[in-house]
């Protein structure tokens, strides 16, 4: 027997002695026979009965799937099917082909067990009042696994826009689909199933190489994979009690999938994945340079020759740039990917809980050491254990915080779904490129700073990006690039949002800032404070509204979004050459750094980093102006100053204590005011844990949330925004 029907006897080995072990209470081991019988043609070239046969026992195993035929009886009848299967195996490969397979697979209407069968055309039948009634579990499972599943087909059909030919790429979509249309033909859900059945034939044509991947086709795709995403929200909506809907554009979807699967073979062939190779040969096979052109161009490089292969075949001996840019891409086509991690799927709910109960144990942890009694224990054995305990309790605080840690992947994913959609439409040639995909953040902080993204792309592609004459004629390449970028440093996540468009016109903003009021004709502001007044509610220097920005709304969103998840925002623009967006955002909204500070009888947290500096105040910083309030001279800088003490109790305008003691911190908000706090003492720097302060309460002005101090007592978690508006009588 050969190699390769050994191998195919192996697969169906290994079928036949899952049969026995199906149970009707769990389907999912058919996926994996299915996955078995599939892979099975790519082995070797098999006679057309084999492939039919087999065929039809995938056919077989999908109506069993959606109880078109009895259980029992499915069961029995692919048995049949497998030893038949492999008794012609066994046969044609012990005989060296001298069977006829036709002899093992008389053609029976019986093996699919389902003489209605409809046709298996890709298409999708005439829509019916649809219904969703199934066990509510496994629609939730199902809508998160399809939902993942989603998202994996549109990065990775963003990435074969680049590289149409990556084999596993097309694959991958493939798979993502296929999974889809088997669940959902399970869960009985007949539109779902039969839409991704029409999206898993077109890409199946790409990967027997009977079609080819182009913008156009992509469009179409990407379009479709929406649907999918509208669905499975349908499908959310029937678990809280809602109707199941069929999307807008599903009829009109389905005759686009079915005019891409009719559309002739292109012209321009798939890329074949050729890793092993170099360029100069993949050249040579492809008929576009001669064998002693190559030749003739390495012994250059021997020369001294710095260009790469490439360059000197593309200037010296006329080869198209497109011909070896199809080649380097067949060249990086096909290489292995990265190891997958092993997962398990938690409930978000159940994350919590768990971070929740260990931060109570930490702030427990911290009261007994703190505990007077403990303290006054002189056993240094004890002490030791103490502290290994306090290590240990901090090292749980940390993991599970990590729990909730996840990647700005899926984010990033979007936004570059956004930026090629963005771009066709205000017509800018676009490079979007992102950085630093893994970086992980608190899974409720990459919730939120979704919609702060968006509108800073949107604004880079709309505003910041010129059309590609105005960049040619600047002297730029026509197409442009969008960077997104996500980075740690210092404890905190940044994400950078950067263009080389225009840049931002200072003085048109001042302008406009001035025309509404917000500052003098002659006031000497900084480029920082003057790009700040872009994130004022209806600011635009937009000449014209579009559809997609231009009414002064999104910074505001950005601003307010960002300072909610204490972060800060930074705008760096140079006029022509591009601008930047960097957001500072704190890790997690669970925990912060603070330094615990005394004023009056109360202790408070200031978040450290609010945190400019803290003095002394001398003799003559500070200053009372026209009696209504005090100010105190840093270096150059006059700054407001206001007692927190008497801040709280409803003065606002109580400076600092007479005799000028206690410490002045110099605090700043996220627009860059800054405004310095009198206070009584500096206790010290201590990572709190973050507490509610309760509905009853609501919104405090200038408080931010409370936390458990090792006394047993709650000291107040200061907003420096909202104090800053509390000074100035906001």
């Amino acid at each position: 027997m050969t190699n390769h029907y050994a191998a195919i006897e192996g697969h169906l080995n290994s079928i036949a002695a899952r049969i026995p072990l199906l149970e009707n209470s769990d389907l999912s081991p058919f996926a994996l026979i299915i996955n078995s019988l599939n892979a099975i043609p790519g082995i070797m070239e098999l006679p057309p009965a084999f492939k039919a046969q087999i065929q039809r026992t995938v056919s077989l195993i999908e109506n069993i799937i959606l109880g078109a035929v009895d259980f029992g009886a499915g069961c029995r009848k692919l048995g049949q099917s497998c030893e038949k299967m492999i008794k012609a195996t066994s046969a044609l490969g012990g005989k060296k082909g001298e069977k006829n397979a036709e002899e093992f697979f008389p053609l029976e209407d019986e093996d699919t067990g389902n003489d209605n069968r409809v046709p298996d055309t890709g298409t999708t039948p005439t829509i019916a009042a649809p219904t969703i009634a199934g066990d509510p579990s496994l629609l939730a499972d199902f809508i998160t696994e399809a939902s993942e599943h989603i998202h994996t087909a549109e990065r990775v059909l963003l990435e074969l826009e680049i590289n149409p030919a990556d084999e596993e790429r097309i694959n991958a979509v493939f798979r993502a689909w296929h999974t889809i249309k088997g669940v959902a033909g399970f869960l009985n859900l007949k539109e779902i199933q039969s839409f991704a059945h029409g999206m898993e034939s077109a890409m199946d044509r790409v990967r027997r190489g009977e079609s080819t991947l182009n913008a156009a086709r992509i469009d179409v795709l990407l379009e479709s994979n929406d649907c999918l995403k509208a669905f499975m929200k349908n499908v959310e909506n029937t678990l809280s009690g809602g109707s199941f809907e069929i999307p807008d554009n599903y009829e009109a979807l389905v005759d686009r999938l079915m005019e891409l699967d009719a559309q002739p073979f292109p012209d321009d062939a798939a890329t074949i994945a050729c890793p092993e190779k170099k360029i100069g040969e993949l050249l040579v096979e492809q008929g576009m340079v001669s064998r002693e052109s190559v030749d003739e161009s390495l012994k250059f490089q021997e020369q001294g020759d710095k260009r790469k292969i490439g360059e000197i075949l593309i200037e010296d001996r006329a080869v198209p740039a497109r011909a070896v840019a199809g080649a380097l891409a067949a060249q990086t086509a096909g290489k292995s990917g990265s190891a997958i991690e092993e997962t398990i799927r938690v409930p978000v709910s159940r994350i919590d809980q768990i971070v929740d109960i260990i931060g109570e144990a930490v702030i427990a942890q911290s009261m007994i050491y703190a505990d007077k009694t403990i303290k006054a224990i002189d056993d240094q054995g004890i002490n030791t254990k103490i502290s290994h305990a306090a290590m240990i309790m901090r090292q749980m605080q940390e993991m599970a915080m990590s729990l909730r840690m996840v990647s700005v992947k899926a984010t990033f994913q979007k936004m570059a779904r956004l930026a090629r959609d963005l771009s066709k439409k205000c017509g800018r040639e676009i490079d979007f490129v992102t950085e630093g995909e893994e970086t992980e953040i608190d899974k409720s902080v990459v919730e939120k700073i979704g919609d702060p993204l968006v509108h800073m792309v949107r604004n880079a592609v709309d505003h910041g990006i010129e059309p590609p004459e105005e960049r040619v004629a600047a002297g730029k390449p026509q197409k442009a690039t969008v960077r997104l970028r996500a980075y740690h440093r210092a404890g905190n996540m940044y994400i950078d949002v950067a263009d080389d468009g225009r840049g931002l016109d200072r003085d048109a903003i001042f302008a406009k800032a001035v025309e509404r009021g917000l500052c003098k004709a002659d006031a000497r502001l900084t480029d920082s404070e003057i790009f700040g007044f872009i994130f004022l509610p209806g600011l635009s220097t937009a000449k014209q509204v579009t559809d997609v920005s231009g009414r002064g709304v999104g910074m505001d969103v950005v601003r307010r979004n960002i300072e909610a998840l204490r972060g800060s925002v930074e705008i760096m623009s140079t006029r022509g050459r591009g601008t930047t967006f960097s957001i500072r955002l704190p890790l997690t909204l669970a925990i912060v750094d603070g330094m615990i500070v005394a004023a009056g009888s109360e202790e408070y947290i200031i978040p450290t980093l609010a945190i400019l500096e803290s003095l002394k105040p001398g003799e003559h910083q500070i200053e009372t102006v026209m009696g209504k309030g005090q100010v105190i001279k840093v270096r150059t800088d006059l700054i407001p100053l206001v007692n927190l003490a008497s801040l709280f109790s409803g003065n606002r305008c109580a400076g600092a204590a007479a005799g000028r003691e206690g410490v002045v911190m110099i605090v700043e908000d996220m627009l860059g005011k800054k405004i310095g706090l009198h206070l009584d003492e500096i206790i010290g720097q201590q990572q709190v844990v973050i507490k509610s302060l309760g509905e009853e309460l609501g919104e405090i002005p200038g408080v931010t949330g409370g936390a458990i101090m090792n006394d047993g007592g709650v000291s107040l978690i200061l907003d420096i925004g909202g104090i800053v508006k509390l000074a100035h009588g906001g």
